[in-house]
């Protein structure tokens, strides 16, 4: 099968959105090989059609990723099917409602924004220290890195013994999100596991998981819009509004490609 395939690059988190039609008991198997060796990497697969009158995506495990929103605005814009700066509806599997994506230069980068009207999700403490935040497509587990450690060696190994420990093995998705606020800067360490690819990466963004920061430390001015660092360097913004939070930050394609998967 020949796959027409744009990598984009929003704030980290390499998202590779598929082009062509693939059904959806293939697509697990395509994600992989796609992110492997013979493919073109990446942390994760999306497949788009954009043959309607609203866009579709659908992640490699059916999980909502708010990342692959963004990627997927730069993509409309750079193909002309939303105008730069123009909002736009789309349907993304594992959101409960439809998701409003928009994406404009500025200096010659992308700033790509994704909108969800359910808000950041609520928080609910399994133990000092430790939260658990349903969004719609992907439960979040919330570490204070104050209490609990992060360590880039071992923190796969860590974040499957919380799934085990928590009985989350049978979700779409799990993050297991350590974070800080150590001298005002906002930062997460984000792993992501995926239950139909079996596959689990420390991340280096994880807009879902920045969402669900909101609902943990709601002290912070999220109605003038927060930073929050992601392990790429970049930062994306969360800002609360009236009608939603919008998550945004800058976004690049990277790469265009026809891949042959046998």
């Amino acid at each position: 099968m020949e796959l027409d395939c744009v990598k984009i690059v929003p704030g980290g988190n390499p998202t590779v959105l598929v082009r062509t039609p693939v059904p959806s008991e293939l697509r697990a198997a395509a994600a992989l090989w796609i992110m492997g060796d013979l493919g073109i990497g990446g942390e994760q697969v999306g497949f788009v059609d954009l043959t309607g009158s609203v866009p579709q995506l659908a992640m490699m495990g059916g999980e909502f990723c708010g990342n692959a929103c963004r990627a997927l605005a730069v993509l409309l814009a750079e193909e002309g099917v939303a105008a730069p700066g123009e909002e736009v509806v789309v349907h993304a599997a594992g959101a409960l409602e439809p998701v409003a994506l928009r994406a404009s230069l500025h200096d010659g980068v992308w700033q790509a924004w994704v909108r969800l009207p359910s808000g950041a999700g609520r928080a609910r403490q399994v133990e000092p220290g430790a939260w658990l935040v349903r969004l719609p497509g992907i439960v979040h587990l919330l570490l204070d890195a104050e209490r609990f450690l992060f360590s880039a060696q071992t923190c796969v190994e860590d974040a499957a013994q919380w799934r085990m420990r928590l009985g989350l093995e049978t979700e779409a998705a799990v993050g297991c999100i350590w974070f800080s606020h150590a001298g005002g800067v906002l930062r997460i360490q984000p792993v992501v596991w995926v239950q139909a690819t079996g596959t689990a990466l420390l991340e280096t963004a994880c807009g879902s998981g920045t969402m669900a920061l909101a609902s943990v430390l709601p002290h912070l001015p999220w109605a003038h819009g927060v930073e929050v660092l992601q392990p790429s360097g970049a930062a994306l913004e969360l800002t609360a509004t009236p009608a939603g939070w919008w998550l945004g930050g800058p976004a690049r394609v990277t790469a265009r490609a026809r891949l042959f998967w046998d």
